[in-house]
């Protein structure tokens, strides 16, 4: 504020005047001239928030999250700098490295004592989304599982889809359980409008690990925590008119000692065919 002095002379005498100017300054009030801002940035970038308030000095600012007050100082990742101007006071607010946490409503509130005023910056974090959850068994037979599960955090952007993969265990290395994950992994995709599907092409008593997991334009997440199951064995039957239930192929040629009809030949487990001799009450088993 300046004040202005001027004299005015008239037939009565000599008065003195006071003008005062409040230069640059369209109100007393403290006020913003931009009530609103968004600001969309990805994982890991730095975000700056800016706040330059109008009016009669000293001003006030007070930042908000989510309504709530909070220190700047105490935030490692936060910094605020301060400047007075000609015509009112700015404040920055820089946020290194933001993540989700940091996907809010940031508030800026200026006072005087002529009166207050409020701007709002909406900052958006985008990223990957997380790995979809509580997946569950519904249904197994022994060529196929339906699995659902739970929609995962979207990454602040829309789920495009979600890629179910499903392994076998190295069967030369049993004490390490070791998974036959790059050569033997086979996936399928699923529309993001679900949360179940039915994985198919198994083989029966197959012990397989299955993953989900959701992808949006950044890219996939990382897997889900897999879901272990082992597929039924399927109905065995013997070609005749009395079916004779036949344990699974062994892993080695061994005699069985049984009393079978006269057929030619039998359907087993895995659906392969063996040959057995007629007329007699045993015969060799092999792979």
């Amino acid at each position: 504020m300046k004040r202005y002095t001027t004299l005015f002379q008239d037939l009565f005498g000599i008065e003195m005047v006071h003008l005062d100017l409040f230069k640059g300054r369209r109100d007393f009030p403290a006020h913003f001239r931009v009530k609103f801002q968004s600001t969309t940035v990805r994982k890991g970038e730095t975000v700056h928030l800016m706040c330059t308030a109008y009016g009669e000095t000293p001003i006030t600012l007070v930042w908000t999250k989510d309504r709530q007050i909070f220190n700047i100082r105490t935030e490692s990742r936060y910094s605020e700098v301060q400047k007075d101007q000609d015509d009112g006071v700015m404040s920055e607010v820089t946020i290194i490295s933001a993540d989700r946490r940091d996907s809010a409503l940031f508030s800026c509130t200026a006072s005087n004592e002529f009166g207050r005023d409020e701007t709002n910056f909406q900052v958006v974090v985008q990223e990957r989304p997380d790995s979809p959850r509580n997946m569950e068994i519904k249904e197994l037979t022994s060529r196929t599982v339906t699995l659902t599960w739970v929609q995962p955090y979207s990454g602040n952007l829309p789920l495009t889809l979600y890629c179910a993969t499903k392994t076998t265990r190295n069967k030369d290395d049993l004490s390490d359980e070791v998974e036959q994950w790059l050569e033997q992994t086979k996936s399928l995709t699923v529309p993001v409008t679900e949360t179940s599907t039915v994985i198919g092409d198994l083989l029966p008593v197959t012990t397989y690990n299955i993953r989900i997991l959701a992808e949006n334009s950044l890219g996939q997440s990382k897997p889900s925590e897999p879901i272990t199951v082992t597929t039924k064995e399927e109905g065995s039957s013997i070609l005749g008119p009395t079916p004779y239930p036949i344990a699974p192929p062994p892993s080695s040629p061994f005699t069985l000692e049984t009393s079978l009809p006269k057929v030619r030949f039998a359907y087993l487990t895995f659906q392969r065919v063996y040959h057995i001799k007629e007329a007699t009450t045993s015969c060799i088993l092999g792979q």
